[in-house]
């Protein structure tokens, strides 16, 4: 693994976490970040399609960050903890609409 995906995988725990903080805080709810999300999905699915250069491997990985915060999104407070949820959904969130 080189050193921009630790770099990634990093950055995909620290927004998780300021997900949960916002949530603990009630300053948003599970719903309205899942929603926001699938919102930032679906503009990525819809700007990859109409960009001819973009394959369909591409559209996937513009699309992991967001399923794995979703993903994280969904998780109960303290169930799981950030590295082993990476190694746990990872592969599963890959390709998870």
């Amino acid at each position: 693994m080189d050193t921009s995906d630790l770099q990634l995988i990093g950055l995909h725990a620290a927004v998780a976490a300021v997900i949960g903080c916002l949530k603990r805080r009630g300053l948003v709810t599970a719903g309205e970040i899942d929603r926001a999300l699938c919102e930032v999905e679906a503009q990525a699915v819809s700007t990859g399609t109409s960009h001819p250069r973009l394959s369909s491997d591409n559209i996937e990985t513009m699309c992991f960050p967001v399923r794995y915060l979703r993903a994280a999104n969904a998780v109960d407070e303290g169930a799981t903890p950030i590295p082993s949820f990476v190694t746990s959904r990872a592969t599963r969130t890959g390709r998870t609409t």
